[in-house]
């Protein structure tokens, strides 16, 4: 799949991974492009992905009972954005997310995460 997601995964498991392993980890990913201030996420729906910025920025916010935009984080090249709780849960998800700029992600479902 992408040496940046490889080297991502490696830095985190401080251990090389060996080709069989990133390969089958591999097909449990895919990609996919966002344009610029595009919506991945809304709030009140469920977080069916975790979303893995190849390229691009975006970022992870609520809003508050004024209606104004509170950011919780900001997630550029080699970073995870979700909404964790909604994604593990199944519950309406509390934050959306948006993209900053035209951005191409790897997404993992929660299925293809338990596999993993």
């Amino acid at each position: 799949m992408e040496e940046i997601l490889k080297k991502h995964i490696e830095k985190k498991l401080n251990q090389t991974l060996s080709k069989e392993i990133y390969d089958q980890f591999s097909k449990l990913v895919f990609e996919k492009s966002f344009d610029k201030k595009k919506q991945i996420l809304e709030e009140g729906t469920i977080c069916n992905y975790m979303y893995f910025v190849k390229q691009g920025a975006c970022y992870k916010y609520f809003t508050d009972t004024n209606g104004n935009k509170q950011v919780a984080q900001f997630a550029i090249e080699d970073y995870w954005v979700s909404d964790l709780c909604s994604f593990f849960s199944g519950r309406k998800a509390e934050y959306s997310i948006e993209t900053v700029e035209p951005t191409i992600a790897l997404l993992l479902n929660r299925e293809n995460f338990q596999k993993a």
